[in-house]
């Protein structure tokens, strides 16, 4: 299973250029090795610069690959973004924590069970159609 992690609308509100330079999305609790973070995303969509008063409106920053193995529950995820004033700026620009709900999959019918409910239906059929066939003298 994967999600897409949309970012709210992020707007510079300062007049001058800020570098949108990295993210970093992590889980926070609880802990579970079946989660893959995918970044690469980011760096395709998010542009590197954001002007002054300018907005990046509503974009998918990254991907959450669920395991199979993952239990169900409420996962809480951490996000960071990262830039400042130049290319090689490392400063915090914004953190948000979200949560992601991993629901049980429905159980799926073994074939041989789907096979068995099938025989025992087409005998029931089959003698419903036999009792109506006889003729009561």
């Amino acid at each position: 299973r994967r999600t897409a992690c949309p970012w709210s609308v992020q707007r510079n509100l300062g007049s001058t250029a800020v570098f949108l330079n990295s993210i970093d999305a992590n889980l926070v609790s609880p802990p579970s090795a079946f989660f893959n973070i995918d970044l690469n995303i980011f760096f395709s969509v998010v542009p590197p610069v954001l002007g002054g008063g300018a907005s990046t409106g509503s974009l998918p920053l990254f991907d959450i690959h669920v395991g199979a193995g993952a239990a169900p529950g409420t996962y809480t995820f951490s996000t960071t973004l990262i830039g400042g004033a130049d290319d090689s700026a490392q400063d915090t620009l914004a953190t948000k924590e979200f949560d992601l709900t991993v629901v049980a999959a429905a159980p799926v019918p073994e074939p041989t069970s789907m096979l068995l409910l099938s025989s025992g239906l087409t005998g029931v059929l089959a003698l419903r159609r036999k009792r109506k066939g006889k003729v009561v003298k």
